[in-house]
């Protein structure tokens, strides 16, 4: 498990994550115990489609109100491939189907409570399955151009928190937008 030490104890085995503990030494030769939660990863697609990127606007039953990503969700079990569970979240949540995926970077939280976010692209989707949403989702989706997406950053409902920076940093540079319509397939 990354950035768990190899003495540390699981102490908590919940739905979607793990708490370990561990006894740690301190500067001054004391001893305190430290935690960890480690969270099953997750992915994140940007599927293009007719040059245009798909969005979502999304309920659940815990929210109080929608938030706007794009496709993905959680590796369903430990060990489950995380291709696999980007292409099987893709086809679930927007019945489209690719067979030009790359690897764009994995982002997340890492410190405390650790957790990835691995995010591909997903060029030429083809529209192949109707929906197959989980009970607790209530999904709505469209096509979007970047400029569209790019003005999602700022909505306070954009759930993608964890690559914003990058986000912003693509969108202020002519030369990092070009770059990354490229790396989308988009013209």
């Amino acid at each position: 498990m990354k950035n768990v030490p190899e003495n540390a104890k699981l102490v908590f085995e919940g739905v979607r994550c793990k708490v370990y503990h561990w006894d740690q030494e301190m500067f001054d030769g004391t001893t305190a115990v430290f935690e960890k939660v480690v969270r099953l990863p997750a992915v994140t697609v940007f599927a293009i489609q007719d040059g245009k990127i798909s969005m979502q606007e999304q309920i659940q039953p815990h929210k109080k109100e929608s938030f706007l990503c794009l496709p993905g969700g959680m590796v369903d079990k430990e060990g489950e491939n995380i291709l696999e569970a980007a292409k099987r979240e893709l086809i679930e949540e927007t019945g489209l189907e690719s067979k030009d995926w790359e690897f764009w970077k994995i982002s997340g939280v890492s410190g405390y409570i650790h957790w990835e976010n691995h995010i591909y692209i997903a060029r030429d989707c083809e529209k192949v399955a109707e929906l197959k949403l989980d009970a607790g989702e209530k999904i709505e989706n469209k096509l979007v151009t970047l400029d569209e997406f790019f003005s999602f950053l700022e909505d306070p409902r954009f759930r993608h928190r964890d690559f914003l920076g990058d986000l912003y940093r693509i969108r202020e540079s002519e030369e990092e937008t070009l770059a990354f319509k490229k790396l989308l397939g988009i013209k």
